[in-house]
């Protein structure tokens, strides 16, 4: 069974990486400016709070430092503990307020430590940005898997910003009106029900594409919800 591809067409449009940074702050509503809010207050609990996974390089790094700058308190997330705590202290630099959790996205069980120490540590969360991906691989035959044995960019892009996401989400909604944004691509390509995880004729290529696909439904869905 697969998707029709008129539907992938249809949501292609949705998200494009390059226009990323302009359209969560246009559904966030926030001012990209020092200030914005309470910037002179290093305390959580007076800032609304954002999560943005992938935020030690790349688009979630420059997301990161702007809404630290814009008066989030930040919760930089990445593999690699020493490019985090630099974020962290870039954004503490300019008076801003962050802290860093580390998580390997290709582990369920990282991640679902990663939620419980959100939950248990905030009692709100006004912006969750799912940002950490992985694309295609410099080997695009090379099939991988995530600690669970999951094809891995399917885990990672996909899998667990789902879980990430359902397991915060009651946190979120009780901090409305809070927002959901999801870094995606328009490379895209429809899921073949009967081979999700690419056992057969795996291309790199074709992992990304799928788990990105697999990210706009799942954020259109909740959209719906």
């Amino acid at each position: 069974v697969k998707r029709q591809e008129s539907h992938t067409h249809l949501i292609t449009s949705r998200a494009v990486v390059l226009a990323c940074l302009l359209i969560t702050f246009q559904v966030t509503g926030i001012s990209i400016s020092p200030g914005t809010l309470n910037a002179q207050s290093a305390d959580p609990g007076i800032r609304p709070v954002a999560l943005v996974t992938g935020s030690t390089d790349g688009l979630g790094r420059e997301l990161a430092i702007r809404l630290g700058g814009a008066g989030y308190h930040v919760i930089v997330h990445g593999r690699n503990e020493e490019r985090g705590r630099e974020i962290v202290k870039e954004i503490t630099s300019r008076e801003g307020s962050a802290r860093l959790i580390t998580a390997d996205l290709g582990s369920m069980a990282q991640v679902r430590d990663m939620a419980d120490q959100v939950i248990a540590d905030y009692d709100r969360l006004d912006l969750l940005v799912n940002n950490a991906g992985i694309g295609r691989g410099t080997d695009v035959k090379l099939r991988q898997k995530s600690e669970e044995g999951y094809e891995l960019r399917f885990a990672v892009n996909y899998l667990s910003h789902f879980y990430l996401t359902r397991t915060l989400l009651p946190l979120i909604k009780e901090s409305a009106p809070a927002k959901i944004v999801s870094v995606t691509s328009a490379a895209q390509q429809a899921i073949d029900f009967e081979n999700v995880m690419l056992k057969r004729e795996y291309i790199g290529n074709r992992a990304y594409a799928q788990s990105k696909l697999a990210q706009i439904m799942m954020t259109i869905d909740l959209a719906e919800e």
